[in-house]
């Protein structure tokens, strides 16, 4: 009896630990895609509307994505310091961001060096390559889940399996 619920329990935790690491990789391409999301729509108002980046960043801290926390870090911090600084810092410490390959954050900090710049033209134009580099990230983090989602979920259960079988 007790071998038994041991069995489970040892399948049970690799089973589990198969799909926290594919959770990683849904929630990896997730967060992009709102990263993504938002410098799209940060360039749109910096294009069209010449919208600040202050009223940017309090507009989408009411919008309840899965950012709004790291964007009421940004806007908090704002009030002190500049937001290239803030944001640079908000990217590389927020617990949401914790998801990402070191890479897709390099591209994250790029967000606030186009604000850096005084001209509306270059402003978009670091945004565009930012944005064309983020794309990139997302696209490959797209590919990594439809690859690697059921293949952790499987190894998990089978590494579990084997497990038990050579405690036997």
């Amino acid at each position: 009896m007790t071998y038994s619920i041991g069995a489970v329990c040892i399948i049970l935790s690799f089973t589990l630990e198969g799909m926290r690491r594919a959770s990683l990789l849904i929630k990896r391409r997730q967060v992009l895609l709102e990263c993504l999301r938002l410098c799209k729509w940060m360039e749109r108002e910096v294009m069209d509307r010449r919208t600040s980046v202050s009223e940017m960043i309090s507009v989408q801290c009411e919008s309840g994505s899965i950012l709004t926390e790291l964007l009421k870090q940004v806007e908090s911090g704002m009030l002190t310091e500049p937001f290239h600084a803030v944001w640079k810092r908000a990217v590389l410490n927020h617990q949401v961001l914790k998801c990402l390959k070191k890479e897709d954050l390099n591209w994250l900090v790029k967000v606030s060096d186009a604000f850096k710049n005084i001209h509306i033209h270059s402003v978009e134009k670091d945004l565009s390559f930012t944005i064309s580099g983020l794309q990139a990230r997302y696209e490959e983090a797209l590919e990594f889940e439809h690859k690697f989602v059921k293949i952790y979920r499987t190894i998990g259960f089978m590494a579990g399996l084997i497990a038990v079988l050579l405690l036997i």
